[in-house]
C-alpha cells in the first residue's frame, strides 16, 4: 500500500467508526473498502456505493472523496445495508421496511431526515432536496 492508500483507508475507517458509534451503537464490524471510478447497481443503473456482503465490503465511487458530506451520506446508506445483513440478519430486505426503519433510526442522531418512500434507494441524498 502506498502512503496515500494508507491515509485513505484510515479516513474511511475513521468515518465508519464515527458513524457506527453515533448511529448504530458500535454494533458494526469494520468492513473492507473498495473505491471505483464507477459502480453499477443490479438494475444496471449507475450508483454511488454498494454493500457487498460476500466480501464484507463497502464499495464507493472515487469522486465522492471530493465531497465529504456526500461521502458520509453514502457510507451511512451502505452501513444500513450492513446492519440489515450482519446484525438483523435479514438480507432479503433490500430497501424494504426494515431498511427504512433502520435508516430512520440511524439518521436521527446525525440530523438526517427519514427516507422518503419513493426515494429510499438514494437516501440520504434526496433528504437534502425534499421537493424531489
Amino acid at each position: 500500500m502506498t502512503g496515500d492508500q494508507v491515509h485513505l483507508a484510515a479516513l474511511l475507517n475513521h468515518g465508519h467508526w464515527r458513524l457506527n458509534a453515533a448511529c448504530f451503537g458500535g454494533r458494526l464490524a469494520l468492513p473492507n473498502w473498495h473505491l471505483a471510478d464507477e459502480l453499477v447497481a443490479e438494475t444496471g443503473a449507475q450508483c454511488d456505493g454498494g454493500w457487498w456482503p460476500d466480501d464484507r465490503e463497502i464499495r464507493l465511487r472515487k469522486d465522492l472523496l471530493a465531497d465529504l458530506s456526500a461521502l458520509a451520506g453514502v457510507m451511512l446508506h451502505e452501513m444500513v445495508h450492513q446492519y440489515v445483513w450482519e446484525v438483523a440478519r435479514r438480507p432479503e430486505d433490500g430497501h424494504g421496511l426494515l431498511f427504512t426503519t433502520v435508516a430512520t433510526v440511524a439518521g436521527r442522531p446525525v440530523g438526517i431526515a427519514p427516507p422518503l418512500p419513493r426515494h429510499v434507494e438514494v437516501w440520504p441524498a434526496v433528504t437534502r432536496h425534499q421537493e424531489v
